[in-house]
């Protein structure tokens, strides 16, 4: 199956997610859990940038992972925005993601119907 040109937003994704890499290797706190999540963006970065399908599964994979240590702080302290803020920044993604037209693009493959 051959691939078909990659969507507008999805260098818009990896752009922003390039940006937030080096805004957390800069500004973020020195800790295995901040190098991680800003070596995964830049890793989804250049995978979407280049149309890889395997910087497909890294951006849902980081979606999952920030929606995932959000859900987490918000239980901690549930009125600190930021953290909505990111569980919001890093769902947004990961539904554009899933649409049909990306999948394609990034051949991957639709569940199928029995229907």
């Amino acid at each position: 199956m051959e691939k078909q040109e990659k969507p507008f937003g999805v260098e818009v994704i990896a752009a922003l997610s390039l940006l937030g890499s080096v805004y957390l290797l800069i500004y973020g706190a020195r800790n295995a859990s901040t190098l991680f999540q800003a070596g995964l963006g830049l890793l989804c970065a250049i995978g979407l940038w280049i149309g890889q399908t395997w910087g497909w599964w890294a951006a849902v994979a980081r979606s999952l992972i920030i929606i995932g240590l959000s859900g987490v702080a918000i239980s901690r302290a549930p009125g600190v925005l930021g953290f909505w803020g990111q569980a919001a920044g890093a769902l947004i993604p990961l539904v554009y993601l899933l649409l049909p037209g990306v999948r394609r693009a990034f051949s991957i493959e639709q569940p199928k119907s029995d229907i």
